[in-house]
């Protein structure tokens, strides 16, 4: 469970703390995702903004956290437990910027066409994270009937799966 504001590395492999689908290299070590503070001699992307790459060993260059999407609700949501399937902006903790995708920027690869992933905070004219900058953790959809979603440690909110459908899914419940 990731809460708003928890530092955490992101590591591709099956343990618990992981996040993402397993990869591991050829030694069956695990990978985590990095991005370094772009230096003179630093290689960019196309987009020409820090990219992201894996790397078998943890560096301050590894630590991510998840933000609220709306800027007035990350300091109420901190702390809080991300809950699946909303909208987050997630920050490299390092440089304080947004992973991004670069959607102007295609590459083929083995598995068709793709994006390009940066390191880059798009804002716009109020300020505030543009689509680029939001991401989503997207999980299978629950079989049970309700959801329970540890909003702090003394309450606990229900979520049913009707819940979910109405309005808006990236509002906070109704306590």
């Amino acid at each position: 469970c990731r809460l708003y504001g928890q530092n955490w590395r992101n590591r591709s492999s099956s343990a618990k703390r992981s996040i993402c689908v397993p990869w591991k290299n050829l030694t069956g070590t695990a990978l985590y995702v990095e991005s370094e503070i772009p230096h003179i001699d630093t290689e960019l992307g196309a987009s020409k903004h820090p990219g992201l790459r894996f790397s078998s060993h943890r560096s301050s260059y590894c630590r991510w956290r998840a933000l609220s999407w709306h800027p007035a609700d990350r300091f109420e949501s901190e702390g809080a437990p991300v809950p699946p399937n909303f909208r987050i902006v997630i920050n490299h903790v390092p440089s304080n910027r947004n992973l991004a995708v670069e959607y102007r920027y295609w590459f083929q690869t083995f598995f068709g066409m793709e994006c390009e992933v940066s390191v880059h905070t798009y804002k716009d004219v109020h300020r505030r994270e543009t689509s680029e900058n939001m991401w989503m953790f997207v999980c299978q959809k629950s079989k049970d009937l309700a959801q329970v979603i540890e909003m702090d440690k003394n309450k606990l909110c229900r979520l049913t799966p009707e819940d979910l459908k109405k309005g808006d899914r990236n509002q906070r419940p109704a306590e």
